[in-house]
């Protein structure tokens, strides 16, 4: 691994669950997409189809079309791509992610700094490693 310093040791490396991902967050988060992605191809619809409709409807709903799309479908497939793309590591010195959709992003928390490490870890041997204090707006989504 290039990201390691002189001197630092690999403790664990690992990657997210991969493939498309439900959380708890898709309860509320998927009757909302459907209901806006609904409206937004209602809209469009009848905006395109009335004759008397002013020429910036049609783009002015396209751009909530495009929105209601991600929200409904692609925001899986791009969750899932980001995964694959996303490795962790645990050294001796640092927590290190490395992510990135287009650039490579490398975030790296110092672990004599954190004040809370917490480990969940499931039947299976999967499991969750909690850096810091959990953010409760992060874990609804």
């Amino acid at each position: 691994m290039r990201e390691l310093l002189a001197g630092e040791r690999l403790l664990w490396s690992g990657m997210p669950r991969q493939g498309v991902r439900f959380r708890s967050g898709d309860i509320f988060m998927i009757p909302f997409s459907l209901l806006w992605g609904g409206f937004a191809f209602f809209w469009e619809y009848n905006v395109v189809f009335n004759i008397k409709a002013p020429f910036f409807f049609p783009i002015f709903g396209g751009v909530f079309v495009l929105v209601g799309i991600h929200i409904v479908v692609e925001r899986f497939f791009v969750d899932s791509y980001r995964r694959c793309r996303t490795y962790y590591g645990v050294t001796d010195q640092r927590a290190l992610i490395l992510s990135g959709i287009f650039f490579r992003e490398i975030k790296q928390l110092s672990l004599p700094n954190l004040n809370e490490i917490s480990l969940t870890e499931r039947s299976n041997g999967s499991g969750d490693i909690a850096f810091g204090s959990p953010n409760p707006v992060y874990s609804m989504w």
